[in-house]
């Protein structure tokens, strides 16, 4: 339950619900490196695919993550969104980060979750 007591559970949620919104190739990419940690090599490995294009999808699924974060801060600050989740919105931006020049580097979650 999305609460503003308990923001590292607010954040989870609106991960899971940013992640959900992202094409199956970026969102597998995206789960694999930042919840299993794998690195890109792995990635490709597990994937069955070339190196390079584990860091396209990789590319993808962070630019499609920014897009709706873009997306909910737009309407975040709208009557009937709730304070946590305007927070919860925020902090994800804050993580997800603007510089794509090293995008495998770039680290999606924080306060205390998996990476």
């Amino acid at each position: 339950m999305r609460t503003p007591d308990r923001p590292d559970e607010t954040l989870a949620a609106t991960v899971s619900d940013a992640l959900a919104g992202i094409a199956e190739p970026g969102r597998q990419v995206l789960y694999l490196r930042f919840y299993e940690d794998c690195s890109l090599a792995e990635i490709a490995h597990r994937l069955d695919i070339s190196l390079s294009a584990a860091k396209m999808r990789l590319y993808r699924g962070l630019e499609q993550l920014r897009d709706w974060y873009r997306r909910e801060r737009d309407t975040a600050l709208k009557p009937g969104k709730s304070r946590a989740n305007c927070q919860a919105a925020r902090s994800l931006g804050a993580t997800v980060g603007q510089n794509t020049s090293d995008a495998g580097s770039v680290s999606l979650i924080h306060h205390g979750l998996p990476r």
